[in-house]
């Protein structure tokens, strides 16, 4: 099964006291049987590393409890995940320098990189529309 292919939308960068500036965002956008097979795939490889660390010795102790707790966050957290961020392009609104920030996060209202130039938190507005179900 092919992953899905990145689509991209407008977005806005923010500073504060500067003009907003436009930038365009790349993101995946899963539906549910593509969540739900990336989160049994995330699911199996974390409990398959977790069998696997029992033979590590003194590593053992702190590797399988966090695997067999975390594997199963992040899975639940994979599923609900229905779109994702992959990079934004745009003008930093500091300093007026191009941008091209890798993101790869889940998509929220408000993400965040940093400027390579100027070093200045960047808030990156998405598009409402992108939450709708």
């Amino acid at each position: 099964m092919p992953s899905p292919l990145p689509q991209e939308h407008p977005a806005t960068l923010t500073w504060l006291g500067r003009p907003d500036t436009a930038a365009v965002l790349r993101i995946v956008t899963r539906d549910a049987r593509t969540r739900t097979r990336r989160a049994v795939l995330t699911w199996v490889t974390g409990w398959a590393l977790a069998v696997l660390a029992v033979f590590l010795p003194l590593l053992h102790f702190v590797l399988v409890p966090l695997l067999l707790v975390g594997t199963p966050l992040l899975a639940l957290q994979r599923l609900g995940e229905r779109v994702s961020v992959l990079d934004v392009r745009g003008t930093c609104p500091g300093c007026g320098v191009a941008q091209e920030q890798r993101i790869k996060s889940a998509a929220r209202p408000r993400l965040e990189f940093r400027c390579d130039s100027c070093r200045r938190a960047i808030g990156v507005v998405l598009p409402p529309e992108l939450f709708e179900r």
